[in-house]
């Protein structure tokens, strides 16, 4: 091999290595200037009170109407609305079993005690029934439930579907609206 040849190679090799170092330098320096990525600020709520893991218990003449729990909690004083997150409530019916009410979210009017329940809303009865719809409301003052929407109620050998629901809490009528369809095993 000619002494140019080396010559050319050496300095290829020199120049390569020359721009490999200088790019690693560049990259790292950029790296170390610029500040690590951030996260996005938490959402800021407008509510007057934001709770994490809620129990709320209602009693009435020494007995208890309703125990709430959720996974969170926003109260709104001026709009007396509380919004919840994962609402599980128990109904506590005089003389009959309790009632289980689980949703994704809803919403208590702190005023009236009133709940809305959206999302996946199934109600079990400890006397065997289960019913699910998307939407439910308790109207606390007539101590009742109801819906517009669709629903299906299933107990041991009956399936009912129909649009639209009312029914007491204590147990006394329950009542599909209309559309109804029954199905015995």
């Amino acid at each position: 091999m000619s002494s140019r040849l080396i010559k050319i190679s050496l300095l290829t090799i020199f120049c390569v290595s020359l721009v490999v170092t200088v790019t690693t330098y560049v990259v790292r320096s950029r790296r170390a200037a610029s500040p690590p990525p951030q996260k996005a600020p938490p959402a800021i709520s407008k509510a007057d009170l934001t709770i994490q893991t809620i129990h709320l218990v209602e009693n009435r003449g020494g007995h208890t109407e309703w125990e709430l729990d959720a996974r969170t909690s926003e109260s709104f004083r001026k709009e007396k609305i509380t919004v919840l997150k994962d609402v599980k409530v128990k109904f506590y019916p005089v003389g009959h079993p309790v009632v289980h009410v689980s949703g994704r979210e809803g919403r208590l009017k702190t005023d009236t005690k009133d709940m809305t329940i959206n999302g996946d809303v199934v109600i079990q009865s400890e006397a065997g029934y289960t019913l699910k719809t998307q939407k439910l409301r308790y109207d606390a003052g007539k101590r009742r439930v109801y819906t517009e929407l669709p629903v299906e109620l299933r107990r041991e050998g009956i399936v009912i579907e129909g649009v639209g629901l009312s029914a007491s809490i204590d147990g006394k009528t329950l009542t599909v609206h209309h559309d109804v369809k029954a199905m015995f095993r």
